[in-house]
Formats: structure tokens, sequence, C-alpha cells
């Protein structure tokens, strides 16, 4: 009885280095002595378990799709840029009085004026002040016959926006329909033309092609099928509008 129980001990210590050699295979590994050390493993090291060193690799496949299932998901909030639209067509009129001359591409914020005389609507289009000017944009010519450069232009006003659509615009700005409203010029200065009032004509002169970027506050297409509305009650100049 005592040697029985003396082989029994000895055939189990020399299943103990395949046993620890199944933990270091790998999951897509081969045991070197078939699947009777995996029992043996579940039997004599049940805190390992079969999961910890089965051979089909389900366990680390499982493993690292919760992994990748605890990363955090976004919220499906709207980002700035999906609420943004932008309005072609658009100029910056003023050029023959204020003769300054803005880069092409870069944002310029759009102003309220409430306090001008003759349109309590205003809307002024301003450069970016000194601080926020891109480093490698401040010294860039925009205008070689007057030798300006864009940081010569810093947090001046640049012109105007037509008054029929600064009109739309503070209308939807004050029923906090829109928000964050910038300017950027797509052109050099020229003549006005139709359909904005001609040179010769009132509140014509010289202008700045522009496209508008505006944000909605709460629901894009709403603020669009509102501008779209506002629109309608502007003269020919609603032809060239378009949104995006």
């Amino acid at each position: 009885m005592y040697c029985r129980w003396i082989l029994i001990q000895v055939c189990f210590l020399l299943q103990v280095p395949n046993i620890l050699t199944l933990g270091y295979c790998g999951a897509n590994s081969t045991p070197f002595f078939g699947h009777t050390h995996i029992f043996m493993a579940d039997k004599y090291f049940p805190f390992l378990g079969k999961t910890a060193h089965g051979t089909d690799g389900s366990t680390k496949r499982k493993r690292r799709n919760s992994a990748s299932e605890s990363k955090p998901i976004p919220d499906g909030s709207p980002s700035r840029d999906a609420m943004e639209i932008t309005i072609d067509g658009v100029v910056i009129k003023g050029y023959h009085k204020f003769k300054r001359r803005p880069p092409m591409g870069l944002r310029m914020s759009v102003v309220p004026e409430p306090d001008n005389p003759y349109d309590p609507n205003a809307l002024t289009v301003e450069m970016p002040g000194l601080e926020d000017l891109p480093a490698q944009v401040r010294n860039v010519v925009t205008d070689p016959k007057r030798g300006t450069t864009v940081k010569s232009l810093a947090g001046k006003c640049i012109g105007r926006l037509p008054g029929s659509l600064a009109s739309v615009l503070s209308h939807m700005s004050s029923e906090i329909e829109l928000e964050g409203m910038t300017c950027v010029a797509k052109g050099p200065p020229c003549p006005s033309f139709f359909p904005w009032p001609l040179m010769h004509q009132k509140g014509g002169g010289a202008v700045i092609p522009c496209e508008l970027h505006v944000r909605a506050t709460h629901n894009k297409e709403r603020a669009m099928a509102k501008l779209q509305e506002g629109f309608g009650d502007m003269g020919p100049e609603k032809a060239v509008l378009t949104l995006h």
C-alpha cells in the first residue's frame, strides 16, 4: 500500500512540469503531451481554470472583445462643425471707404453694430486681434500698393455686410437661432456687381466677394429653413445666395 502511494506521488510530480509548460504555451500552441495535461491542470490547479489555458483561443478573443467594448462611445451630440452653415455668394461692402484688403481664407468676425445711425441691424466685418493671428501670416502683404500687411489690419473693420442680409441674420440671432458668425474673403476687391447695387447706385461701391459661416444653436435644418424663408423677403440678391 505504501509503495502504491509513493508511485502515485511520483506520477503526479512527473506531470507538474508538463502542466506548468501549458501555462506558457499560448492559446494557439499545441500542448506537448495532449489534452490529458489540461485535465490535470484543471484537477490540480482549479484556480487556473479551463478558460485560462484553453487551446482554442476563445477566452483571449473574448477578453479582447471586452476590452474594445469598454472604450468610450461618442454620445452622438453634434459637433460645432456639424452645426455650421455656409452662405455663399455674399460680398463685404465698403472697400471704397475703408480701403482695407484682408487676406483670403482667414476667418474674420461678424460683429453687430447697434449704434449705427443708418441701420440698427448693421453687421461689420472685423479682422482678428493681433494675438489671434497666426504668426506665419502676420507679415503677409495684402495690398502692395498701400503696403498693407495682415498685422497692420489686426482688429480693424474691413467693411459691412449688405443691409438686406444683415437684417435677416440679426433677426435670427436675436431669436437665438444663430451664433458665432464669421466671414472669409474669397476674392480681391472689385466694383460692385449685380444683383448687388452697382457702383453708381445707392449702396454701391467697391466690394469684396466672401462667404459667411454661421452656427445653428439648436437645429441646423430648422435654421437653414428659416434662412431660406428670410431670403425670400430680400431683393434680387437672394438669387445668388446658396446654403450648405
